[in-house]
């Protein structure tokens, strides 16, 4: 599963939402996009629990999980406790070192998703 947040949306949802945070279970091929209010590592935690309880309840419980820098203590102290690796990496490129580690689809996607911007 690789997680990131993204950047401010330019206006903000009727429910105080300017934010998502996105979760790409690339086992299943599944994109989760949770609306957030903010990025504070507690939001970014719980919107994090809410994708790693949703998988674990349909038997899908991820065993690793990739991140960007943000949240990076509380998520891994999530991992943890859930028994999960994960590979913390900086800006996701498809040429450094983490990416190359990346499930082929999901480079592919994020190859795309650099291109594209």
């Amino acid at each position: 599963m690789y997680t990131d947040a993204t950047g401010a949306l330019l206006t903000i949802s009727l429910d105080g939402h300017q934010y998502y945070f996105i979760a790409y279970d690339y086992n299943n091929s599944y994109i989760f996009a949770e609306p957030i209010k903010d990025i504070k590592d507690t939001t970014l935690v719980e919107a994090f629990q809410r994708v790693f309880e949703t998988l674990e309840d349909h038997g899908l419980k991820p065993t690793l999980n990739m991140t960007n820098d943000q949240a990076v203590k509380p998520i891994k102290a999530v991992l943890t406790r859930n028994d999960c690796k994960w590979k913390i990496c900086g800006t996701i490129q498809p040429s450094n070192k983490c990416s190359r580690s990346v499930h082929p689809n999901l480079q592919k996607s994020l190859h795309q998703r650099i291109v594209r911007n």
